[in-house]
């Protein structure tokens, strides 16, 4: 495997879970102003989904997580169906991703 495959597919895999946060999370209601608003996030989103064996509730946590500690957002039925909803998206994603 070339390192321009890596590269490409690198970039390929963060756009991809750029997409998922900003069209089915974005807990803040800003992705369709600002779409990088959750860059920051992806790249350990990205490392999580290179580990196939990482469930569903693991994504939903860590994006809850995300939400209520670091943006400080309050805990709301809307926001856990949005973690959900990106979650499962998520986890599907990682057949592209490469394992170590």
């Amino acid at each position: 495997m070339s390192s321009e495959y890596n590269k490409d597919q690198s970039l390929e895999n963060w756009q991809r879970v750029r997409a998922v946060l900003n069209e089915h999370w974005d807990p803040l209601g800003v992705a369709d102003q600002v779409d990088d608003e959750y860059d920051h996030y992806v790249g350990a989103i990205c490392l999580m989904l290179a580990n196939q064996q990482v469930s569903e509730d693991t994504v939903n946590h860590h994006l809850y997580v995300i939400a209520t500690d670091q943006m400080s957002l309050r805990p709301h039925p809307k926001l856990v169906e949005a973690c959900e909803k990106a979650g499962a998206i998520l986890v599907r994603l990682p057949p592209q991703f490469p394992t170590h």
